[in-house]
């Protein structure tokens, strides 16, 4: 458990959601608020709790997995997008939290260190979507600010699958989940997950922020505390919703109902 007060510095928080539901869109929603630093899949806050030689260890790997594909630096000051300045930005992070010493990294740890970066920043924190299959340790961590998205099974199985095809072909990853049935079997199980723990989440519904982006950004930013003025709801389109029946071939519509045909019911979803 948490227990030292963060309440002076940046408050922490995490980005969470299956793959393709919408969570690189909060990332920079919320990055590019003028009082977040929210970073792209670093995944470093799963590494709370270890020791720094090993949370440095686990950083170090992790940067060279996203290999510049991600913008590890928006929560820690920097803007650039490639592999040297993910190196440079990394780097100075340890450096930073080094001086801390080798006990375990804590929230707090993070928080302060990121935070240094902007004396205006309030809020610092990570979007990664594995996050939400961590949810029972993070919901015992009560400083930390928890977002989580969701979106229609088969837009995101849609998404998902293309992305198996293409940019994630070569991926050990996503070996265990690259067909209609794995992707929908694991989409139930972060939805479940969510519901589990809703009340110690703020869930946010893929189509109604895309919908209409200023009433959910205005609730987003009651629940973070920050200016509602300060999201860009221009960065949001609505033109990704429904295209998984071009995505998707009828058996393969079919083969997602069937795994997740009653928790898309349960979440009002039409289903015809």
């Amino acid at each position: 458990m948490e227990s030292d007060d963060i309440h002076d510095q940046a408050q922490p928080l995490i980005i969470a959601g299956m793959p393709r539901s919408g969570t690189t869109l909060l990332q920079r929603l919320c990055d590019h608020h003028p009082q977040m630093r929210v970073s792209n899949d670093f995944g470093n806050y799963a590494f709370i709790g270890d020791s720094f030689p090993v949370y440095m260890a686990k950083a170090a790997r992790r940067v060279l997995e996203i290999n510049g594909r991600s913008r590890i630096n928006g929560a820690f000051g920097g803007r650039r997008t490639n592999y040297v300045s993910n190196i440079r930005t990394t780097s100075v992070h340890l450096l930073r939290l080094a001086q801390q010493g080798n006990g375990p990294v804590s929230l707090t740890a993070l928080a302060v260190e990121a935070g240094k970066n902007d004396p205006r920043t309030r809020i610092v924190g990570d979007k990664f979507p594995q996050y939400i299959f961590k949810m029972n340790r993070f919901v015992e961590l009560p400083d930390l600010l928890r977002l989580v998205i969701y979106r229609d099974c088969r837009d995101v199985t849609s998404s998902f699958l293309r992305m198996v095809r293409t940019a994630w072909k070569y991926r050990r990853w996503i070996r265990d989940t690259n067909t209609v049935e794995t992707i929908a079997r694991r989409w139930v199980q972060a939805i479940e997950i969510m519901e589990r723990h809703a009340g110690y989440l703020f869930v946010i519904r893929y189509e109604d922020l895309v919908g209409d982006p200023r009433l959910q950004l205005q609730r987003l930013a009651e629940c973070l505390n920050v200016e509602p003025s300060g999201f860009n709801a221009r960065m949001v389109s609505e033109s990704s919703v429904g295209k998984y029946k071009r995505g998707l071939t009828a058996e393969e519509q079919d083969a997602v109902l069937a795994v997740a045909g009653s928790t898309l019911e349960r979440l009002k979803y039409t289903l015809s």
